[in-house]
């Protein structure tokens, strides 16, 4: 084999390291306009906004990757604007798209105008956007399915159809706002959907019988939500938290709810649901809050509620519940119970005040059918920290 002197590789190494260097010198050449460029865009967005205060730190002699309301990737490109609450006012600019790696923009609680920027279409790598608490108005545009990477989305406005088309969506947060008409039914199968939350709003609709798969969190208090709950919600599996306080929910509530066994928040008071309580609880063994309140159901307190070990916070008070609390219930560690405005009899579960406090004061005051049952904590030495409890028969 002939042999190839170490002078015949000069040449070819020295290109190699030319070529290096150059590419080098290219690439970060690159990335610092590509850094000049953004910064130029965030300042126009600064000046556009009203120059306010709050962003007195955005220069042009600084890197905006050390302005604090901006993250950048390790290319040292702009990912993150977080712009909650900084006084901005006037309408969002087309050239906010100009940051091409954008992927979460938050702007809520600020004094923007105008419709729906349509011109979020044009940031193609969009996951997240949070614009809710402004000054815009108008409907959402029927096309906002266009947004077709988004993950999260908080606003404001009337609700459009489209939105179940937003697959890739995992959490909706329309609460507090004023929404009105039907909820559309095909936003609660939305495949990656694990998080909605619509408390505080207009909003009419039905519980459906299937849901995403991964939904964990359902906040729907103070809306216009009807109908019975469905015995299909024990395909409901990953549920964590259920907020359903006052709206128009009707029937009995289904024994089939008692299956959820990842169900910790159960909110149903302020509804017109009636029959009386599941004599059977099938699972409930994450339930640490359960409020029935307000609502028209009668019949004895079940036994089975006194099994449930990590209940703290119960309460079942404007129903018309009869019979006598059961004694068990004393095994509970409660931090609050109100059985007020019914019509229970009988006596107080004695192991209450043996069991949970130390120097507590009670008062009774029997007028006519009304036990009132008040207590005043002089000192908390106790093992149960029973923090609220109201009991009023009549």
């Amino acid at each position: 084999m002939t042999s190839v002197s170490p002078l015949a590789w000069k040449p070819l190494h020295v290109l190699f390291s030319f070529l290096l260097i150059t590419a080098v010198e290219f690439l970060g050449a690159s990335s610092q306009q590509f850094l000049t460029s953004e910064r130029t865009t965030l300042l126009n967005l600064k000046q556009r906004w009203g120059n306010p205060s709050s962003l007195r730190n955005w220069d042009a002699s600084s890197s905006p990757c050390n302005w604090t309301e901006v993250l950048c990737n390790p290319n040292g490109s702009v990912i993150v604007l977080t712009l909650m609450s900084k006084g901005l006012t006037g309408p969002i600019p087309p050239f906010i798209c100009e940051i091409r790696n954008l992927e979460n923009l938050f702007l809520s609680d600020n004094f923007l105008i105008g419709e729906f920027p349509r011109v979020f279409y044009n940031c193609s790598k969009l996951i997240e956007i949070d614009i809710a608490q402004n000054g815009f108005a108008g409907r959402l545009p029927d096309d906002i399915d266009r947004l077709s990477g988004l993950k999260s989305l908080d606003l404001g406005g009337e609700i459009p159809r489209s939105l179940q088309r937003c697959h890739s969506l995992h959490t909706i947060q329309l609460n507090d706002n004023s929404f009105t008409g039907e909820f559309p039914p095909g936003i609660w199968t939305l495949f990656n959907l694990s998080s909605l939350r619509l408390a505080g709003n207009f909003l009419s609709g039905e519980l459906p019988s299937r849901v995403a798969r991964n939904l964990s969190r359902v906040e729907i208090s103070d809306n216009k939500f009807s109908g019975k709950i469905p015995d299909g919600i024990l395909s409901w599996t990953k549920l964590n938290v259920l907020k359903a306080s006052n709206n128009l929910l009707s029937g009995e509530i289904p024994t089939a709810i008692t299956n959820l066994s990842q169900l910790s928040v159960l909110l149903l008071d302020g509804n017109t649901l009636s029959g009386q309580l599941p004599a059977e609880i099938k699972s409930w063994n994450s339930l640490t809050t359960l409020h029935l309140a307000r609502n028209k159901l009668f019949g004895p307190i079940p036994l089975a509620i006194s099994y449930l070990q990590g209940l703290l916070d119960l309460d079942l008070s404007e129903n018309q519940l009869s019979g006598e609390i059961p004694q068990q219930m004393s095994r509970l560690r409660l931090t609050a119970l109100n059985l007020s405005s019914n019509k229970l009899t009988g006596r107080i579960p004695f192991a209450f005040d043996n069991l949970a406090f130390e120097h507590t004061v009670i008062i009774l005051v029997a007028i006519l059918c009304t036990l009132f049952v008040v207590r005043r904590y002089l000192k908390k030495k106790q093992i149960r920290d029973l923090t609220a409890w109201k009991l009023v028969e009549n």
